[in-house]
């Protein structure tokens, strides 16, 4: 991902979270809750900058992590998902079916490892 950050003004908060997040990502990178550190700070950081709500500065900031962690290799196509099912669409070109209920059990797999 690029670190030049296209500048909307209506989204002023959503490009600090992202420039927060491509700024102190590096620093969390040795830490297995390091997402959790940097989604944390983040959140407080725009709290406080903009005098936002929790709920709001948390998703802001969950927001801009997945944008920066993004690593082209996959999208999500919202042209081909609905609320039971999403296609995702590959660099080489797949495209990958993925039901609501498979991607709950992967989450709940995942996090359930941690």
């Amino acid at each position: 991902m690029s670190n030049v950050l296209p500048f909307n003004p209506d989204n002023t908060i959503s490009n600090a979270a992202l420039s927060y997040m491509l700024k102190h990502r590096s620093q969390h990178l040795a830490s297995r809750q390091g997402n959790e550190a940097l989604l944390s700070r983040c959140q407080a950081h725009l709290m406080m900058t903009f005098d936002i709500t929790a709920d709001r500065a948390t998703k802001e900031a969950a927001l801009a992590l997945a944008e920066a962690s993004h690593s082209g290799e996959v999208w999500i196509d919202v042209d081909a998902t609905c609320a039971f099912y999403t296609t995702l669409r590959t660099k080489d070109g797949r495209q990958i079916i993925v039901s609501a209920d498979q991607i709950l059990h992967a989450i709940t797999d995942f996090f359930s490892l941690q």
